[in-house]
């Protein structure tokens, strides 16, 4: 999944180019999934998608359109991952995009912003 998003999807997008994960974003997705009591297929996904979005930064210096973009080239290839890996899984429903000026995530993990803090610009 890391390979992905670093090699193959930085060559699709440009906003992609100088982004990277770490060793510590790859611990802390594999101790995510151990302490969660979701089923493993589910915490892996989750978890995948946590440190894409953290590790990748999306967000920061990435245009609305094209985030959206990314996140449904990611979701796909993790589709495929887990049908892989695990075979048939039920579905799991796809969280929302959160940006607003009140918080900011993907769906169930929403972080609310603080009272009063703008966006740059």
């Amino acid at each position: 999944m890391i390979g992905h998003v670093c090699f193959v999807m930085s060559n699709k997008y440009y906003a992609l180019h100088r982004k990277s994960m770490s060793i510590r974003d790859v611990l802390n997705m594999v101790n995510w999934i151990k302490s969660s009591k979701l089923p493993i297929y589910e915490a892996f996904h989750h978890a995948v998608e946590l440190v894409i979005i953290d590790g990748v930064c999306l967000g920061i210096d990435v245009a609305g359109s094209e985030t959206l973009a990314i996140l449904k080239d990611c979701r796909d290839f993790l589709a495929l991952v887990i049908s892989e890996i695990w075979g048939s899984v039920p579905e799991l429903k796809q969280g929302q995009l959160i940006r607003n000026e009140s918080a900011i995530g993907v769906e169930p993990f929403v972080i609310p912003k603080l009272p009063g803090s703008r966006p740059k610009k």
